[in-house]
This record gives structure tokens, C-alpha cells and sequence, in this order.
């Protein structure tokens, strides 16, 4: 008996392992564009504006497929949907690798993202059903901290390679060791009878029960408001800064301060829901800190202060995420069954979030006036924190 709980356990850790492990597929190719961006602009001939596009290419799956790849999860099964995803991804990596051309790049930087669109949309499912409940927020805390740690590696180390070609290389050879894994490690989970608990689920039955649900509406829109918070300050920190007379060398440390908290706030708030046994009120919490920190902590004298002060900003937003997107599964009403649809369309939306409303509605409001623009992010956050706090179906 033992064994077999010993078994069930590794089994359960290595499947999480590998999933943390796909999850920073997507991540560590997309993020590999920024460090090389100049050996890039130099030997395709490319604008600047050619560049931002190509970093934000892979994002552009889930602005289309978030709903439908959650439907898919659901109908389907993870272990298929997400192969298929992870081999896309790794179909992307080989045709970036090889491109001859601008379109080429891009189309191959774009597919990359498909896999991060069914991981986003299927992880609360997957970890649902890996976990009972109580430790879903800790493991997603850990899965969301992957991707950042993805991001930061690629930054590190991309400049390294000899060339653009052996880069994308790295990648390619990456995502194909994480899509052989994914197949071997993974398993839909099964009922009794020995089906799968998404098989014979009818997509009209997904989209009904979770459109009708209030609290994956909240959810949703409560991380549209802390993407928008949390794109002004990736966005426009650094310019911020500059207008203070904060070099471009000190500003780049400072706005790392900010990811590096976001690592770590994926980390402490589990810790912090463990220790005062209420999400809501960390949830509160941490709204309300990170709406301060949005609002003001760029305006902080001291180099010093201002690194540690958006440092916190950078955790207290930063472990929001992780929380919020752990929800669903927790929902009685959604649960495992449910999950993929509910975080599609909470993808969906949060990513409109990040796109819409800096771009279209606090930019223009403020009159590129930092003040005004990092106060309306702070606002952001409060509407975060009602939000968080409307939701019913959790302590």
C-alpha cells in the first residue's frame, strides 16, 4: 500500500514537473527575441516597429483560440489538446530557425505561442486534477513562477549564442524535449469506469455552465484590470523613469526589481493564503498594496527605495495572478470538468485587458502625463480589489 502511494506520488510530481517544464517552452522562445533584438533588426533589415510586433507575435493564438482551446480541454481531454498545442509550438521554433525572411520569422514566432495558449487555459484543470483544492493555489504559484523564471533565462543567456540560427536552435531543440516528455508523463484523469472525465462532454454544455457563472465573469475581469496595471508598468517604466534623470542603465535595474518580484510574489502568496487560511483577505491585501505601489512607487526619491519599492509592487501584483487564475477549479459549479473552457475565457479576456486598455483607453486619457497614467493603473488595481472581494465561492 504504501508503494503504491509512493508511486502515486512521484507519478503526480513528475507530471507536474513536466508541466512546468512545457510552460517554459513558450516563454523562453518568446523572451529570446528581446535580448537578440539587435542582431535581429541587423540581419533581417527590420523597423523597430517590425521588432515590437515580433515580440508580441506569440501572443496572437490567444487572442483567437483562448475560448476555444478551454472548449477543447474540456471535450477532448489535456493530453491531446496540449500535444497538439506543444507540437505546433515546436513546428514554430524549427521554422523560425530556418526562416529566410521577415514573414517566415514571424509566422514561426507566432506559432510558438500556441502551446502557452492551451497551458494558460488548461493549467487550472491539469492542477485540479493533479492536487486536491487546498494546495492548488501553491502549485499554480509554482507553475506561474516557471514562466517568469523562462523569461528571466532567456534574457540571461540568448546574447551567448554565436548566432541568431543557433539561438532558435536551443529553442527548437527545447520545445521537442518537452513535447516527447509531455506525452510520456502526462495522462487525462481518468473516472472509475477507466473514461476520461472530459471525454463525452458537449461543447454547448462547457459554454453554458460557464457563461453562466458569475464568479469566473469576476475573475476575469478582475486580472483585465491587474494585466492593464501591470502593462503600464512594464511598458512605460523605464521612459518614466528617464524623465526623473534615472539613467537607462538604472532603470533597466529597477524595472528588473519588478520582475524579479513578480517571481516572487508567484511564490509568497500561497504561503500567505496558507498562514491566514482566507484567500479573499489576501487577495485584499495584496489589491491594495500592489494599487499603492502602481500608483506611486516610481515617484520614489532614493535609488535604493525605489528599487525596494517596486520590488514590492512587483510581488504583491505579481502573486495575485497565480491566485486568481487557481479559482476556477475551486468553483464548485466549474471544478476539473469545467476548468479549460472557464480559463479560456478568462484568458481571453484578461489578455484583452492587457492590450485594450493601456493602448486605448489609459494612454489617451492621461496625455502621456506619467502621473496621471501610473494613478490610473493604481485605479486599475482598487477595481481588481472590489472585484476580488464580489467573488462568492471562495473563503
Amino acid at each position: 500500500m504504501n508503494i503504491k502511494i509512493r508511486k502515486s506520488k512521484a507519478t503526480v510530481g513528475l507530471a507536474f514537473i513536466v508541466l512546468c517544464f512545457c510552460y517554459m517552452i513558450p516563454n523562453y522562445a518568446q523572451y529570446q527575441v528581446s535580448p537578440l533584438g539587435s542582431r535581429i533588426v541587423e540581419e533581417y533589415g527590420l523597423q523597430l516597429s517590425q521588432l515590437s510586433l515580433l515580440f508580441s507575435a506569440p501572443m496572437i493564438p490567444a487572442i483567437f483560440l483562448s475560448l476555444l482551446s478551454g472548449l477543447l480541454l474540456d471535450r477532448f481531454g489535456t493530453k491531446s489538446v496540449i500535444g497538439v498545442g506543444l507540437t505546433v509550438t515546436a513546428i514554430g521554433c524549427v521554422i523560425r530557425a530556418f526562416s529566410d525572411s521577415y514573414m517566415l520569422l514571424f509566422v514561426g514566432t507566432m506559432l510558438t505561442g500556441f502551446s502557452a495558449c492551451f497551458i494558460n487555459a488548461g493549467s487550472g484543470k491539469i492542477v485540479g486534477n493533479l492536487y486536491n483544492h487546498k494546495e492548488v493555489p501553491g502549485k499554480m504559484g509554482i507553475l506561474m513562477a516557471a514562466s517568469t523564471a523562462a523569461m528571466t533565462i532567456a534574457n540571461f543567456t540568448s546574447a551567448y549564442f554565436s548566432s541568431l540560427r543557433n539561438a532558435f536552435i536551443a529553442s527548437s531543440i527545447i520545445a521537442f524535449i518537452g513535447l516527447i516528455l509531455w506525452f510520456l508523463f502526462q495522462k487525462d484523469t481518468k473516472q472509475e469506469n477507466g473514461t476520461s472525465k472530459s471525454s463525452g462532454i458537449e461543447i454547448k454544455d462547457c459554454l453554458k455552465i460557464t457563461v453562466k457563472n458569475v464568479d469566473v465573469w469576476l475573475i476575469a475581469f478582475a486580472l483585465f484590470f491587474i494585466m492593464a496595471a501591470n502593462m503600464i508598468i512594464g511598458s512605460f517604466l523605464p521612459t518614466a523613469l528617464g524623465t526623473r534623470s534615472i539613467s537607462i542603465t538604472i532603470s533597466g535595474y529597477i524595472a528588473a526589481c519588478y520582475t524579479v518580484g513578480n517571481f516572487l510574489g508567484c511564490l509568497i502568496a500561497p504561503i500567505c493564503i496558507a498562514k491566514l487560511r482566507s484567500q479573499k483577505r489576501v487577495l485584499l491585501i495584496f489589491s491594495v498594496v500592489a494599487a499603492i505601489g502602481v500608483a506611486f512607487a516610481w515617484m520614489i526619491p532614493q535609488t535604493v527605495f525605489l528599487a525596494a519599492g517596486m520590488l514590492l509592487t512587483g510581488i504583491f501584483l505579481g502573486g495575485l495572478i497565480p491566485t486568481l487564475l487557481a479559482l476556477p477549479v475551486q468553483i464548485p459549479e466549474i471544478g476539473p470538468v469545467y476548468a479549460g473552457t472557464a480559463g479560456g475565457m478568462i484568458g481571453t479576456i484578461q489578455l484583452l485587458g492587457a492590450v485594450l486598455m493601456p493602448s486605448y483607453i489609459l494612454i489617451p486619457v492621461s496625455g502621456k502625463n506619467f502621473m496621471v497614467l501610473f494613478g490610473l493603473g493604481g485605479l486599475c488595481m482598487v477595481a481588481a480589489a472590489v472585484l476580488c472581494q464580489c467573488i462568492r465561492r471562495i473563503d
